[in-house]
């Protein structure tokens, strides 16, 4: 097959995917507006499954969630949005009426430059932050390059290259930082009452009680249990079959 037939027929499969996806959206949606929000549900998840995800999609089927009354779900659903778009403010805003309905208000541990750090890298996502990183490299090589060949400019490309450098310096952090967070996946707790423990087996002392819609960080995992890390520093073993991983 020579080269315009394969694009031509990678153009018909790409436009045919998207022709689908789209269908399957909009009935979904459909759906939802209809009020058969187990249906809505169904066909957000058998998008996602098929690996079409999109920020929409999530948003959307953690409104659908809600509306089931299954707010680990719906969180699970919204925390998978706010990966894709941390800026959103539609997903941020449901997130927050959630998180202000859930059993548990967990208050964040007060903490110092490392969490406020956190906090303000969780605003861009990793790809915007390598991207940035790209960008302050390839303009602090190109500043080099004009200060070798044109010697004169050297003084006028001080400020601009301290604006490089600063960039990269804070774009690298937020880099660390959220590739850091990928590597501590979130779990929501989806069982009405789940008991966490000092160790990842029944036979443990109980350490404390979580309900459905609470989160943490994974800091580790065996085959059946996950320990978890709260926002307010508490950490406890609890089953894997009560969570899902975002």
């Amino acid at each position: 097959m020579n080269t315009p037939k394969i694009l031509a027929v990678a153009a018909f499969v790409l436009f045919t995917t998207a022709a689908a996806w789209a269908d399957s959206f909009a009935d979904a949606n459909a759906k939802y507006q209809a009020g058969d929000f187990k249906a809505a549900a169904a066909g957000y998840r058998s998008i996602i499954e098929g690996g079409s995800a999109s920020v929409a999609v999530h948003y959307n089927l953690g409104n659908t969630e809600f509306r089931l009354g299954h707010k680990g779900k719906a969180m699970a659903a919204y925390l998978r949005a706010l990966e894709l778009a941390p800026r959103d403010p539609d997903v941020r805003w449901n997130l927050h009426i959630l998180k202000s309905v859930v059993q548990d208000r967990i208050e964040p541990a007060q903490g110092g430059w490392p969490e406020w750090l956190s906090a303000q890298a969780a605003w861009v996502t990793a790809r915007e932050a390598a991207l940035a990183v790209a960008a302050s490299l390839a303009a602090l090589a190109g500043f080099a390059f004009l200060a070798l060949v044109f010697p004169p400019v050297r003084g006028a490309l001080r400020l601009p290259r301290a604006a490089a450098f600063l960039l990269l310096l804070v774009s690298g952090a937020a880099l660390y930082l959220r590739l850091g967070d990928e590597g501590e996946p979130r779990a929501v707790i989806l069982g009405r009452e789940v008991y966490a423990r000092y160790g990842p087996s029944l036979k443990e002392t109980k350490a404390f009680t979580l309900h459905e819609g609470a989160e943490g960080r994974v800091l580790d995992q065996t085959k059946d249990w996950l320990f978890l890390r709260l926002s307010d520093r508490n950490a406890g073993w609890v089953p894997r079959d009560s969570c899902e991983i975002v």
